[in-house]
C-alpha cells in the first residue's frame, strides 16, 4: 500500500458504514424469514485460505523481489441489533501473510478490532462511542510524510471517538465526532498523537442508497522527530507537527431494487502543514470509484483510486530544484462464487503505481491472490 495500510483505509468512516449496513443486513435477513425468531444479537465468524504471487516485496523501483505466499485471515463481527434504540458492533479482521521466498520480508501481518455503540436519545438524537485497535508489522512506502522510503512498519494504535448525531428529517442527519489517536511504532518511525473533530453532513434516498460530506481537522505531534529546514536538514531541539485539513465528498448508490448493482464514488482534497519550515506541507487530491455486482451465487466488483500530491517547498533532489509531485494509482478486481451456505471461492488482483519526477518515487507491484472462505 502506498500509506499505511490501515491508517487510511478502514478509517472512522469506512469502519462505521461497515458497522451500520451489518446490523441493517442482518435485522432485514431475520424479517425475510419469518420461521426464523427475532434475536436482538447476532454473530458471524469467517476463516480465510489463500494462496498468491507478489512481484514487488519492497515497493521498490530498483530492487523488486518477487514471492509466492500463503495467507491465513479471520473476521469476526458480533452485532447487537437497535430494536430499542441501543446498537452495539463489534469487528475484528486479521491477516497473516507468508512469504516464500524469505530474505528481508518474510511475512506481513495486520489486526483491526473496532467497538461500536450507538444510543438515541430525545428526538432524532443519536449518541456513540467508538473504539479502534490496529496492529501492523508490514512493508509501506512512507515517503509522503517521512524522509525515509520504503520502511518495514510495525506498530499498534488505538484510538477513540465519541459522537454527536442529529437528524433533521426522515433521510438527513448532522454528525459531530472528536477522534484521539495514540500510534506506537518501532524503528524508524516515530510515535505520535493525534486528534481533532470531525463534522459530517448526510443524507439518505432510494434503495439504501447515501451521501456524505465530511470536514476532518486533524493535528498530530510526533514524540522525537524533528522539524527540517528547507533543504530537508534536521533543526535541533525541535518538535515536529502536522495539520491537516481534509473535505470528503461519498455517494453511495444502489441502482436496482434488489441492491445487486452498487457504486461509490469518494472525491476529496487534504491540506498537510507542518508547524516548521513548511517541508513536510503538500496537497492531495483525490478520487475514487467502485463497482459491485452482487447475486445469490455470485460477487463481482472492481475499484479505482487515483491520488495526487502537490507539495509546497519540497524539491526532487539537491541538484534538481523542481517541487516534487507525485501520482498514485491503485486498481483492485475482485470475484467471489458462492459454493455452499458456508463456503466460497474468491480471486483477487491488486495493481498500485506510482508515477513522480522523483525518482526514487516510483515503483509498481502486482498482487494476484485466491483462496477460500469458510464462514464457520
Amino acid at each position: 500500500m502506498s500509506r499505511l495500510r490501515f491508517d487510511r483505509i478502514l478509517n472512522t468512516g469506512l469502519v462505521g458504514f461497515i458497522c451500520f449496513f451489518a446490523a441493517t443486513d442482518a435485522l432485514l435477513a431475520q424479517k425475510q424469514d419469518p420461521l426464523k425468531p427475532l434475536s436482538v444479537w447476532d454473530k458471524s465468524v469467517n476463516l480465510r485460505f489463500a494462496g498468491g504471487y507478489k512481484d514487488n516485496l519492497l515497493l521498490s523501483n530498483i530492487r523488486t523481489i518477487a514471492s509466492g505466499f500463503v495467507a491465513t485471515g479471520i473476521d469476526l463481527m458480533v452485532v447487537r441489533l437497535p430494536t430499542d434504540g441501543a446498537q452495539f458492533v463489534f469487528f475484528l479482521n486479521g491477516e497473516d501473510i507468508r512469504y516464500f521466498a524469505g530474505g528481508p520480508v518474510d511475512k506481513e501481518e495486520a489486526l483491526i478490532a473496532v467497538a461500536q455503540v450507538k444510543k438515541d436519545f430525545a428526538e432524532n438524537w443519536r449518541v456513540g462511542l467508538e473504539a479502534q485497535y490496529i496492529y501492523q508489522d508490514q512493508v509501506v512506502d512512507a515517503s509522503t510524510t517521512e524522509t525515509n522510503q520504503t520502511v518495514l512498519a510495525q506498530g499498534s494504535s488505538l484510538s477513540v471517538r465519541p459522537t454527536i448525531r442529529r437528524d433533521f428529517s426522515k433521510n438527513t442527519w448532522l454528525e459531530l465526532g472528536l477522534g484521539v489517536n495514540r500510534q506506537y511504532f518501532k524503528a524508524p518511525l516515530d510515535d505520535y498523537w493525534e486528534g481533532g473533530p470531525k463534522l459530517t453532513l448526510g443524507h439518505e434516498y432510494g434503495n439504501r442508497s447515501e451521501w456524505t460530506l465530511s470536514y476532518d481537522l486533524n493535528r498530530r505531534a510526533y514524540d522525537n522527530r524533528e522539524q527540517l529546514t528547507k533543504d530537508g536538514i534536521s533543526i535541533a531541539q525541535s518538535s515536529l507537527e502536522f495539520t491537516r485539513n481534509e473535505f470528503d465528498l461519498t455517494v453511495r448508490n444502489n441502482w436496482d431494487h434488489k441492491r445487486r448493482w452498487r457504486t461509490t464514488t469518494k472525491i476529496g482534497f487534504e491540506l498537510n502543514e507542518d508547524n516548521g519550515s513548511g517541508y513536510f506541507d503538500y496537497k492531495r487530491y483525490y478520487v475514487a470509484q467502485q463497482l459491485r455486482f452482487q447475486t445469490s451465487k455470485w460477487e463481482l466488483q472492481g475499484r479505482i483510486k487515483f491520488n495526487y500530491y502537490d507539495y509546497a517547498i519540497q524539491t526532487v533532489s539537491d541538484i534538481n530544484p523542481a517541487i516534487r509531485n507525485r501520482t498514485g494509482v491503485i486498481l483492485n478486481l475482485r470475484g467471489d462464487r458462492q459454493l455452499t451456505k458456508a463456503i466460497k471461492l474468491y480471486g483477487v488482483f491488486e495493481h498500485e503505481r506510482v508515477l513522480s519526477n522523483r525518482t526514487t518515487d516510483q515503483y509498481r507491484v502486482n498482487v494476484v491472490s485466491g483462496g477460500v472462505d469458510w464462514e464457520i
